[in-house]
């Protein structure tokens, strides 16, 4: 079943949650009020950037939640900059039509929407045409989505999130030595040691394993390239029997 409920939400400065609406339903209720208690019970967040509040402190986003390969998190976030609030009385309420009114995205999105109004809200930093991601021959969707995952987690340091994104049967080469990380303690010291010496991300590619010149390779296998500050590497995604993409393997 392919659901996906799309929430408009507004944040005040301090993190504190000001509304949550329904912008696009599922269809199914249940899957609607899980999306709006997801967001509700993670309430409060972090105070809010300066940079993308809107004319009134707060700032507006509409958030999809999916059940499909797409599935929920902050990266299916898109901010909005509102360059007038809507009167409403003092009430603290903004009609579910008026959060777009007088915006611009962001700069660095993959689409953008035509800003309606005649103010240029978010500057022009040459960002705007930017690709999400580089090109690539791969056209498996789930495949691209956990790369697009592992790379997000290690340009954050986000250890955690990489082991949840590798299988338990990890392993890690380093020219002819091979390492089988024999627990989640070893596979944690293993990425965090990798996001320290490798530096900070340059660029990366997914590939199939023809392009990159891998022999072998089981069906269902991709090529994920890294290029960071202080060296390059490659890690392996495997679909596994459940159907999602894990990293198996660590080459250095």
């Amino acid at each position: 079943m392919n659901l996906w409920t799309n929430l408009e939400v507004s944040v005040n400065a301090d993190g504190s949650l000001h509304k949550v609406t329904i912008a696009k339903t599922s269809g199914k209720n249940e899957f609607d009020v899980a999306a709006i208690d997801a967001v509700i019970s993670s309430a409060p967040y972090e105070p809010t950037p300066e940079a993308i509040r809107s004319v009134d402190g707060r700032i507006y986003l509409r958030w999809g939640f999916y059940r499909n390969w797409r599935q929920c998190g902050t990266f299916n976030v898109e901010p909005y900059i509102l360059t007038e609030v809507p009167d409403d009385g003092g009430q603290g309420v903004l009609d579910d039509g008026a959060m777009v009114k007088n915006t611009a995205k962001l700069p660095g999105k993959k689409k953008e929407r035509p800003v309606i109004g005649s103010k240029t809200v978010t500057p022009d930093d040459g960002l705007a045409q930017q690709k999400v991601s580089p090109d690539s021959s791969v056209t498996d969707k789930q495949a691209l989505f956990v790369a697009n995952q592992w790379v997000s987690a290690f340009t954050t340091q986000q250890v955690d999130k990489l082991v949840g994104l590798s299988d338990p049967t990890f392993t890690a080469t380093s020219g002819s030595a091979k390492v089988v990380m024999k627990s989640t303690a070893e596979l944690k010291e293993m990425y965090a040691g990798l996001v320290v010496e490798s530096g900070p991300l340059k660029d990366w590619k997914l590939l199939t394993p023809g392009e990159a010149g891998v022999q072998g390779a089981p069906a269902g296998t991709f090529v994920l390239e890294i290029r960071a500050g202080k060296e390059a590497f490659r890690v392996l995604l495997a679909r596994m029997n459940s159907g999602e993409y894990r990293a198996t393997q660590l080459a250095r």
